[in-house]
């Protein structure tokens, strides 16, 4: 049996406060999307060079990737889903260079749809939303 997105007890590389407040996006939307990855790394990350053993130099690698919070599939067109307690400025820098690596992870999916989730925001960062076509929700 497949486990509903909102029963699960965390989530990875989002931030306990920031976890209420994805579940309850999640009980209100997660219907609409057929399914979710969570702490999807993207870009290249820091490579310490080849004179580290080989298994110690993937983890680094790894381990300095950007790491989107969500990913949510409506069949496939992806939604980047960012999780803040208060949205500003810099979740719209986290979204654009996100959007950027996922594509040039995934070259054959179409391009990234961007949604910024949160409790409270502050008044002149939804314009700037708005001209980056970032969707938004407070919940």
């Amino acid at each position: 049996m497949a486990t509903i997105p909102s029963d699960r007890a965390s989530f990875p590389q989002i931030l306990m406060n920031e976890v209420a407040i994805f579940k309850r996006w999640l009980l209100l939307h997660q219907a609409e999307y057929t399914r979710f990855d969570y702490n999807e790394t993207v870009g290249l990350g820091q490579d310490p060079g080849p004179t580290v053993p080989d298994n110690y130099r993937q983890m680094a690698i790894r381990n300095s990737q950007r790491r989107i919070d969500a990913v949510g599939y409506k069949d496939l067109q992806p939604t980047i889903i960012e999780i803040k307690d208060r949205i500003g400025l810099s979740a719209v820098g986290q979204l654009l260079a996100y959007r950027t690596l996922y594509a040039q992870k995934y070259t054959a999916a179409p391009p990234a749809k961007m949604l910024v989730v949160g409790a409270a925001m502050g008044p002149d960062v939804i314009p700037i939303l708005n001209e980056h076509a970032i969707a938004y929700e407070l919940v």
